[in-house]
This record gives C-alpha cells, structure tokens and sequence, in this order.
C-alpha cells in the first residue's frame, strides 16, 4: 500500500466541502467510479447527484472513485497498490457494489484500466462468489451499453432518482438472505431497467446488423428504460464543493433535462425526449 496515494486522496478530501462521511458497518457499501480523473468527474452533476441519493438511504453507503492521474496510476502500479476510494480509501474489491457512472462513450476503455487496478476480472463471467458485483448506468448507456456487455454484470438504465432506491433496496435484501450471485441477477431482472448481458445471446448478420436476441427463459426480452414522470420532486444541485475542478467557483443547478435543438452530433439532445423544464 503506497502512503503518497493515500495522502494525497486525504488531501484532496480536507479541501473539500459537503463530503459526506457515514458509517459503514452493517451497510451495503457501494463505490461509485467515474472513469476519468477526479477534476473531471466532480464538475459532472450526474455523478454528484447519484453520490448523494445513495448516501440518503439509510442501510446504504456511498465513497468514490475515479481514474488515477497519469502519475498515481504509475504510483499504484510501482506499489502494486489496489485501487481504493476516496473517503475511507478502502479497496474497491472490498465494496458490495462497484457502480461506474457513464456520460462519455471515449471513458468506456477506463473502466477495464479501473478494473485492472482494483483487481477484479475484467470479463463479468470470470467473477466468482466473493467478488462485487460491478454495474454501470449514465448517459451513455442509454445510448449504447453493448461496448461494455462483457465486462458489466448488469446495466442501470434510466434516470437514477427513482430506478437506484429500487435497486438497492432489493440488492439488500438478497444480501440478507445469502442469495448467490446467479439468482441474484435473476431476481434483479425483476426490476423495470436492469440489464443483464450475460441473459441475452445476440447474433449477427455478415454486414454487422442484428439478425436475432436469444432471451434466458423468464428474463424480459425487452428493457424499459426508467424515466422521472415529475423532475420537480427530485431537486438537482451540486453536493460537494472543491478547489481545481472544472466549474469549481461555481454552485450548479439543474433547469431541465434534454435540449429542444436536436443536434445531429449530440446524445443528450436525442435521449433526453421530451425535454423536461423544472
């Protein structure tokens, strides 16, 4: 374990303000990762949004994580450090769940550079009992999850304020009861939005196009993605406050969701359907 990684991560959090710090005993303890680096990932309000929601649920407890600078990630690999998160700087393979939090397709190869590190298998069907289970939800898968089909043990898809609380409560649940980690995923399927790849065999055509979905026996063949019927409910603002971000000097606060002008070269624009104004 390197002590430099460890003071820095200590320094970072003391300049910090609105951290939330719980403790974690008896919890569901989840690490929430956004797969590029820390000044990149706290400007993102998702990312803060959804660290905030978990951490509002009681038996529920939420640290981060993110993508090393070049220089720690050179750090971890001399010291043969475990990835570990932000608040406790706890391992991540010590976490129940590992949740990546997706708003760029160009952060998807981060995520198997953040697996690497904390030292889980990259492919979901090479984890065994014991391992967290690592899930992913954003932006960005709504768009398109099957970049990452192989390496996630279920997708989140939609919008979090309604969809996690859901989740969690049942992941909980089947952790009380000692359920393992195939008929754990079988009862998360359960859940309007959940994705698991491992359930679905997809085949294609020579030309690349989807000649057929083969579904598992008592999985939906079709996911729903999972939308806020009213934004209002759910204020959106920023959480903590830090030095040497992007937007640092600034308190963000969301107006709306989605944009009326339909850019062809914009996701957010086209996901976001109907645009919804607080």
């Amino acid at each position: 374990m390197s002590w430099k990684l460890k003071e820095k991560a200590r320094a970072l959090l003391a300049q910090e303000q609105g951290t939330i710090v719980k403790p974690s005993g008896g919890k569901l303890s989840l690490a929430l990762v956004f797969p590029n680096y820390y000044h990149v990932g706290m400007a993102n309000l998702g990312f803060q949004s959804v660290y905030r929601i978990i951490n509002e649920l009681t038996q529920t407890v939420c640290e981060r994580a993110f993508l090393p600078e070049r220089a720690d990630l050179l750090e971890f690999q001399r010291s043969a450090t475990p990835l570990f998160s932000l608040e406790s700087q706890k391992p991540l393979q010590d976490f129940d769940l590992i949740a990546f939090s997706l708003s760029f397709e160009n952060d998807y190869p981060n995520i198997l550079t953040i697996l690497d590190l904390a030292r889980i298998p990259l492919r979901a069907l090479q984890r065994k009992e014991g391992y967290p289970m690592t899930f992913a939800g954003g932006i960005a898968t709504f768009l398109n999850p099957e970049p990452l089909a192989e390496f996630m043990d279920f997708f989140a898809l939609g919008e979090a304020e309604e969809l996690l609380p859901e989740i969690l409560s049942l992941i909980l649940e089947l952790k009380n009861k000692g359920v393992r980690r195939r008929d754990f995923l079988t009862h998360l399927t359960t859940v309007d939005g959940i994705y698991v790849p491992q359930f679905y065999s997809v085949t294609y055509q020579e030309n690349g196009q989807i000649a057929g979905v083969l579904t598992r026996k008592g999985v939906p063949s079709i996911v729903k993605r999972r939308w806020v019927k009213n934004l209002d409910e759910y204020p959106t603002q920023s959480v903590i406050h830090a030095p040497g971000i992007e937007f640092g000097g600034m308190f963000l606060v969301e107006i709306g969701r989605g944009c009326s002008f339909g850019c062809r070269f914009c996701a957010a624009g086209w996901v976001y359907r109907p645009v919804r104004m607080r």
